[in-house]
């Protein structure tokens, strides 16, 4: 839509009044303030009425009013040339940052430099000479003086000071509302970074001598200019509106509505005011209805802009002439005084000094430019957008007390009404206009609205109106477009970007249905793999839309509604964004899960066009993105960026072809392109600018199945084949193309169709019909087909056809059987069908499989392409998309009946179909109410409970989960109904999540400890309620529940044993809880929690008067654990005894050579002789310290004897230490010892000795060998 000449509204936005230290007077003996600026050379002197201190610098600066005289005098050192030349140049100029695009060799990006223009130039030359020091000072310049200071401030040489006055006056404008430029110095208007600006005036005074071995000297001043001294302020008083101006909207075509904004005739605003307008609207004709429907969803946008527009002039044919010093009390000195000078000003060049001074007005011209003006800089930025939702009430007629309107005045008001006003900032920078330098606030309304969308069912049915601004679409304005499923029984109208509502429809049952949309502006949307509509908005919020109008809510993050989403590609199982930071966020399946940021293609502004290969169909599995950047495209995927190197771009579009092995490219010069997707083929190009009758740019590019592509304009569509063949066809208004992978679908206005990919080339898919019914065609599926004409009538040629064909008669039955599958016509279907059944006669073996097969899927195919069900599927896309997918599309639809019996005929479980019923019928059934108040009951849910049942009763799935079903009746705000279902699930696993859900804590707890499954145990435990609350509910529940305890128990100790320890605390139970820190001191690696676990165990036993003994032998664990500590620190941590028992604690200590310590650990904690003996022998033994064994043994009398330490000493094989001590053992036994000991001789003389012949001869029916026995009998016999 074309904005009319009224919708764009200028406001000149006023600068504030600054506070002045003084009154101000235009007589020459106000009262003004001096300020001095020094270098080595030259002192500057300036009077102004008020000096301030900016925010930015310490230092002050004088302030001048635009009427002031910039009034002063330069000081010249006496050191300075007597001869020379000095130059004082009044400059004001605005600063701003101008981008530089960056060239391509360069390997960095350029910043933007700030750039410089200069609005005002205001010079005085004055040529200084030993003359012209002695010649009277003029009137004007005597009564300057007077007021000036007698002494200067610059350290000279000891020779006069030279001083020489000047004076500059404001230029006005030559226009209403020109103004000089006050001082500005501004960041940012929004909390995004714009570019800086500022507003700058100066004073500058420079010193050239004639003398070239002398130095210049330069002096810089800065000066602040502010609003007129007379001006009043409309900041700090606002003023009030009584004119007001009306401007109508004109919509591009014809709508049932007229709207129109008012705003005040005033385009002058002050900051930090407010602009006022109104928006109406009247149907027409007259319609409540829509009047009504209107006012609530209407969107009104009121956006401000901020134009700044800097041209760059050239410098004028004539330079301008200053007044020197002679010049300054002559008339024509002031007039040329005030003469302005726009130019741009470049960085100062030091040229070369001239010998001799010469007068600039005897220079020749300077040359003149090639271009007067140079292209200009021009900013246009958003600064504040206002939205706002419906028209809030409706204009109301005013007439005096107790009286009412006439009906022919409230019937000539408008049906809507909104009033609002814009704010603006007090920092925003003010309108400008001066020669080549233009700051404007634009208040853009209703461009290019209002837009009407409109439902195909009826052109009065207002869907939407919708005021938004131009650049609010991304890519232009946008064109109506309708989105389609691979089935192609809906589509989506109207267009995008919506707000409001959009309405999903099925043309075949001409069936709507209104969708709510309540989530701003939608960049995209489009259809998923199982026919969810999915719309996505510009802060990352995205919907998916089932065919009932229920939907489900995600988010591409914080981080991309943060940065905004300008365009996205969506495909069966996902969709990529791409954020206005030029970033790709990628979405995988459909579930809410986190998106993936893909790789950084390091662009700089939007692409051209883009496009994706789904997952699917990448040889990587990982979705590609394709972006047009400049003359090459960039191949995105979560690895990397790659850039293909191409040098045909830039490219319009952009088409995959359905299986993701080739695109289809459309540079701006009108070359469609066709390549392999690795860029490494070139297979096809065509000129679109040839094409007949093709006006305008070309709208689409969609491929027609994989081998043929259709190019579209406004009602021309042209298939291109891949020999570059063509077809056209003619179609009345827009239109829309959806690809399909073996075909292309077409919608219009009055047209909706199909082409199939056959048209221009012949594929696998229609070889086999082809052969059958090509004219003249004598493939052997021709012959069986004609032969079994002939058999249909009675003609002999049918045998002798068939036998003609024999050895490819199998051949001839399988192509009959594919031209089957590839027929609408069920007529013609059966006709192929029953051919390749009578060739099927004449084999001795085929495989029945496929005719089978196949004469099944037509019959499924059939059945859903009936006109009342309206899914025209192909036999290439049933094979593609999986039965299963068909029973998903038809259960969307709510035709289980027929779902039902397609999934008995191809023996599916039907499952899916089941649930998807029951949920159907939950939704659609609604409860009644039965009571009032806190008796209110809801009935209706046993009726559909028992209905539910019993259909899957009948149908034989009594096994089928509920859970899902149960789910959906929660959802819909059903608990009891939901309840009752879970009743019937057979699985815990099914049941618990859900009733913990529903806040039915009692009976899940109920359900998990039923199952026994400790595992469905600690998901209940673990997810939901407080521990407190949990417990309790155990306790209260009584018997029912008491397996509930030690289900808890088994689990909390293998999974949560803080849980636990709560458990324990909650029921009292304090020996459970000391067992439960004992155990808890046993997995402890740290010393610290070790002993404090000991001493919680110690204190809860000490809680149980029963338990004393086990809290006394924990107070003794806690001093065992506290001396190892102190042991361990001794040693330094070399050795370690943390954790050691006290045998354990008194052998690491005797081993160590500790053995003070050891007795001190058995004194300590009372460890008996007996055990303390012990615990040394076979410490001493361990280490093999025999020494020391010896001598302990000798310390005392042995309390645990010494026949001990002959058999600990025999069982570690240390029999010769061991004999020393079997004299020190009881004689009865030092026989036997020795024995043991291996001293056969010894034990002989031993039993001598006794003179125990017995014993004696025990021994000699024991000895090993020969030679022992003798001496043995020796003994025996020195006995008798």
């Amino acid at each position: 839509m074309s904005p009319p000449a009224e919708s764009f509204r200028t406001c000149v936005v006023e600068r504030n009044q600054p506070r002045k230290a003084y009154d101000f007077n235009a007589s020459a003996e106000a009262p003004r303030l001096l300020y001095t600026s020094m270098s080595p050379q030259l002192e500057l002197e300036l009077s102004s009425p008020s000096l301030t201190v900016p925010d930015t610098s310490r230092s002050q600066l004088q302030v001048f009013s635009q009427s002031d005289k910039v009034s002063g005098q330069v000081f010249l050192d006496g050191s300075c040339h007597h001869t020379g030349r000095l130059s004082v140049t009044l400059e004001g100029a605005f600063y701003y940052e101008k981008v530089v695009p960056s060239t391509e060799d360069s390997a960095t990006p350029l910043q933007p430099p700030t750039s410089k223009h200069v609005f005002l130039t205001s010079a005085t030359h004055i040529n200084v000479s030993p003359a012209n020091d002695n010649i009277p000072l003029l009137p004007f310049q005597a009564s300057f003086m007077k007021r000036r200071p007698s002494a200067s401030r610059l350290q000279g040489s000891g020779s006069l000071k030279r001083s020489h006055p000047f004076y500059f006056e404001f230029p006005r404008g030559y226009r209403p509302g020109e103004e000089l430029p006050c001082s500005f110095s501004f960041s940012s208007d929004t909390d995004t970074t714009p570019k800086p600006f500022s507003v700058a005036y100066r004073i500058f005074a420079h010193w050239e001598p004639s003398e070239s071995l002398d130095n210049s000297s330069s002096l810089e001043v800065p000066i602040i200019i502010q609003a007129d001294k007379d001006f009043q302020s409309i900041d700090a008083s606002p003023r009030s509106q009584e004119s007001w101006t009306e401007m109508p909207l004109k919509p591009e075509r014809p709508v049932p509505f007229r709207c129109a904004v008012t705003l005040p005739s005033s385009i002058t605003f002050s900051r930090s005011s407010a602009i006022p307008y109104f928006v109406v609207f009247t149907t027409t004709p007259r319609s409540p209805v829509l009047a009504k429907e209107i006012a609530a969803d209407a969107s009104i946008s009121v956006v401000l802009i901020r134009q700044v527009t800097v041209t760059e002039q050239a410098l004028p044919p004539t330079p301008p002439i200053t007044p020197s010093s002679d010049d300054l009390d002559s008339p024509t000195g002031k007039t040329k005084l005030l003469r302005k000078v726009t130019r741009t000003v470049h960085q100062r060049q030091r040229s070369a000094r001239p010998d001799s001074y010469t007068d600039p007005r005897d220079k020749p011209l300077p040359e003149l430019p090639s271009q007067a003006w140079t292209q200009p800089f021009t900013e246009t930025r958003q600064i504040r957008n206002d939205m706002c939702i419906g028209f809030q009430k409706r204009p109301r007629h005013q007439c005096g007390p107790g009286s009412h309107p006439p009906l022919d005045a409230q019937m000539a008001l408008p049906d809507g009404l909104h009033k609002a006003k814009f704010s603006l900032k007090q920092d925003m920078l003010p309108s400008i206009d001066w020669n080549g330098l233009s700051v404007k606030a634009i208040n853009h309304l209703n461009t290019p609205g209002p837009i009407v969308l409109w439902s195909l069912a009826s052109t009065t049915t207002l869907l939407i109106l919708e005021l938004l601004h131009e650049a609010d679409y991304y890519g232009g304005t946008p064109d109506h477009v309708m989105a389609g499923d691979a089935g192609g029984d809906r589509f989506l109208s109207p267009t995008t970007p919506l707000h409001g509502h959009r309405e999903v429809t099925r043309p075949q049952r001409l069936h709507h249905r209104r969708l709510s949309w309540d989530q701003g502006k939608i960049i995209r949307f489009g259809w998923t793999l199982d026919e969810r509509l999915v719309l996505l908005n510009e802060e990352g919020v995205y919907r998916l839309y089932d065919l009932q109008g229920e939907y489900q809510q995600h988010s591409l993050g914080a981080e991309a509604a943060e940065l905004g989403i300008i365009d996205a590609r969506i495909h069966d199982n996902g969709l990529v964004a791409l954020t206005s930071s030029l970033t790709l966020l990628e979405v995988k399946n459909w579930d809410g899960g986190r998106p993936l940021t893909l790789a950084n293609p390091g662009l700089s502004e939007p692409p051209h066009a883009w496009a994706i290969i789904p997952p699917d169909l990448n040889i990587s599995r990982h979705v590609e993105v394709l972006l047009s950047v400049e003359s090459t495209i960039l191949s995105v995927d979560n690895l990397e960026s790659i850039d293909q190197r191409l040098s045909r771009g830039p490219f319009t579009h952009i088409s995959p072809s359905p299986n993701g092995k080739s695109l289809a490219l459309l540079t701006f010069s009108g070359t469609l392109w066709v390549v392999s997707t690795d860029f490494q083929r070139n297979m096809a190009e065509f000129e679109t600018n040839n094409v007949v009758g093709a006006e305008g740019p070309v709208k689409q590019v969609e491929w027609c199945g994989n081998d043929a592509i259709l190019l579209t304009w406004d009602g021309l569509a042209v298939l291109v084949g891949p020999f570059g063949d063509t077809l056209q066809y003619f179609y009345a208004g827009a239109l829309f193309t959806v690809t399909e992978m073996d075909g292309v679908r077409v919608i219009g206005p009055d047209v909706r169709l199909q082409i199939p990919e056959s048209d221009l080339s012949s594929d696998k898919n229609t070889a086999s019909t082809l052969s059958i019914f090509r004219p003249g065609s004598t493939a052997p599926s021709a012959i069986l087909y004609d032969a079994w004409e002939s058999f249909n009538s009675r003609s002999p040629k049918a045998d002798e056809s068939v036998r003609s064909i024999k050895p490819e008669l199998a051949k001839a039955v399988d192509e009959c059987i594919d031209a089957a599958g590839q027929e609408w016509e069920p007529y013609w279907q059966r006709r192929l069908l029953n051919a390749a059944k009578f060739g099927r006669g004449y084999l001795d073996f085929h495989n029945p499989a496929d005719f089978v097969s196949m004469g099944q899927t037509l019959k499924v195919l059939n059945s859903v392409r009936f006109y009342e069900i309206g899914i025209p599927l192909t036999y290439s896309q049933y094979n593609y998309a999986s039965p299963s997918h068909l029973i998903t599309r038809l259960t969307s639809r709510n035709l289980h009946l027929l779902a039902l019996r397609i999934s008995s005929y191809l023996n599916l479980k039907p499952d899916a179909v089941l649930k998807h019923w029951a949920c159907a019928k939950i939704a659609h059934t609604r409860p009644t109410a039965t009571g009032a108040g806190k008796d209110a009951e809801l009935s209706g849910d046993d009726e559909v409970c028992a209905m539910i049942v019993e259909k899957f009763r009948q149908l034989g799935r009594t096994d089928l989960s509920y859970a899902d079903i149960a789910k959906r009746a929660w959802e819909t705000g059903r608990p009891g109904l939901a309840t009752k279902l879970l009743d019937h699930e057979t699985q815990a696993s099914g049941q618990v999540p859900l009733l913990l859900t529903m806040k039915e804590d009692r009976l899940a707890l109920s359900k998990a400890v039923d199952s026994g499954d400790t595992d469905m145990g600690g998901f209940l435990w673990s997810l939901q309620l407080p521990l407190g609350t949990f417990f309790r509910l155990i306790e209260d529940g009584g018997e029912k529940l008491a397996p509930a305890n030690k289900l808890l128990q088994v689990y909390a100790r293998e999974q949560d044993r803080e849980m636990l320890r709560d458990f324990y605390y909650s029921d009292d139970r304090r020996v459970e809880s000391a067992v439960l820190a004992l155990d808890e001191a046993s997995r402890a690696t740290d010393q610290a929690a070790k002993i404090t676990s000991v001493k919680t165990a110690q204190k809860f036993f000490s809680d149980d008067k029963d338990r004393g003994f086990e809290a006394k032998m924990m107070d003794e664990n806690v001093r065992l654990l506290t001396a190892q500590q102190q042991l361990e620190k001794d040693a330094d941590g070399k050795i370690s005894f943390f954790g050691l028992s006290v045998n354990g604690t008194i052998r690491q200590c005797i081993i160590n050579g500790l053995s003070k310590r050891a007795d001190k650990i058995k004194a300590d904690f009372k460890v008996s002789d007996k055990r303390f003996w012990y615990l040394k022998l076979h410490s001493l033994t361990e280490i093999r310290d025999f020494e020391a064994l010896d001598t302990f043994s000798k310390s005392k009398r042995s309390p645990i004897g010494y026949e001990p330490f002959v058999r600990h000493l025999v069982e570690n094989g240390h029999t010769k230490e061991a004999i020393a001590y079997v004299a020190r053992c009881d004689s009865p036994r030092r026989a036997d010892l020795y024995v043991e000991c291996g001293e056969w001789r010894l034990a002989g003389k031993e039993c001598k000795e006794r003179g125990d012949k017995a014993k004696l001869e025990e021994i000699r029916k024991k000895c090993p060998n020969a030679m022992i026995l003798r001496e043995l009998d020796q003994i025996a016999t020195s006995m008798k």
